[in-house]
């Protein structure tokens, strides 16, 4: 219990307008003249809806008794 934080991660980039992606080729016959500027690369500069890679966590957790300790040697080298 309590090893792994299940969550996910998006493989995709979501675009806040359609307008935003490559658009599909209307015919049988097409050129495609962007490159790599496709998928994400297309949308960079611009306003995404959610980015590749987002994350979401399925769990709540809380950070507690949290503290700080000096070693020996960083004693010896901290400011008098």
């Amino acid at each position: 219990f309590g090893v792994a934080n299940p969550s996910a991660k998006s493989p995709v980039t979501f675009p806040q307008h359609a307008s935003d992606m490559t658009q599909p080729c209307p015919g049988l016959q097409c050129e495609y003249t962007e490159g790599l500027a496709v998928g994400w690369h297309g949308m960079e500069g611009k306003s995404v809806t959610f980015p590749f890679g987002h994350g979401l966590s399925y769990t709540t957790f809380d950070y507690s008794l949290l503290g700080v300790a000096a070693t020996p040697s960083l004693a010896a080298d901290a400011p008098q």
